[in-house]
């Protein structure tokens, strides 16, 4: 994945769920690590605090 969108690890990540009309309500800022490929793990407390929903799928972006 993060070759997919050019990371590198510590670059900042946008995720946020994929329905836009959210307007960001459900997001997180977190940043990128070096991992196993094709592959995003978000811990527990990070998804409770961007208010995100473990059934729901979500779009990543990179910041910088």
């Amino acid at each position: 994945m993060m070759s997919e969108l050019h990371a590198d690890p510590g670059d900042l990540m946008y995720v946020s769920d994929s329905r836009w009309w959210l307007g960001g309500f459900r997001s997180l800022r977190m940043e990128a690590i070096q991992g196993e490929v094709d592959q995003i793990q978000i811990s527990s407390a990070a998804i409770e605090a961007g208010n995100l929903l473990a059934n729901r799928p979500i779009r990543i972006e990179k910041i910088m």
